[in-house]
């Protein structure tokens, strides 16, 4: 009899969520998820840098830790995870334009976003073809411009 009473007792299942698709039974230390959140809460810069971004896990201590990541719009920045540290984010600002960062957790499907603003890119050098030009009284002439960087 005392044998029966065990049995049922280790097949009692434990609340809370689904962990990676098993049932949360199968960990014993299993501590779930809260929240996730994105440091810093928004972002803006100038095209062509990369910027970096933390993912903060309420608690730093849950067991299932994974997500998912994406832009809304690749052409403005594209998001990837860190290899060494899977709580880094970088960001590729790609062109001009507004976007979104979506995070979503493996665990419960929480998601959180993060607006993307990214501006032009910042002049760095005009330069004028020719240096001197000499004009007489009521002459006129084109100026030629390069830009740097080259838009």
């Amino acid at each position: 009899m005392l044998f029966f009473a065990l049995t049922l007792f280790s097949c009692e299942k434990k609340e809370n969520s689904i962990f990676g698709g098993k049932e949360n039974e199968e960990y014993e230390d299993y501590i779930p998820l809260e929240s996730i959140e994105i440091h810093p809460e928004s972002i803006e810069s100038f095209s062509g840098r990369v910027y970096g971004a933390v993912v903060k896990f309420t608690p730093s201590t849950a067991t299932n830790k994974e997500y998912s990541i994406g832009s809304s719009d690749s052409n403005v920045a594209t998001v990837e995870k860190g290899y060494n540290k899977p709580s880094q984010i970088f960001v590729y600002l790609n062109a001009p334009g507004i976007c979104e960062l979506t995070l979503t957790a493996e665990e419960g499907g929480l998601t959180v976003t993060c607006p993307i603003t990214v501006l032009p890119c910042p002049l760095e050098e005009i330069n004028i073809e020719k240096k001197e030009y000499e004009l007489g009284l009521l002459e006129s002439c084109q100026l030629k411009f390069n830009f740097v960087p080259e838009y």
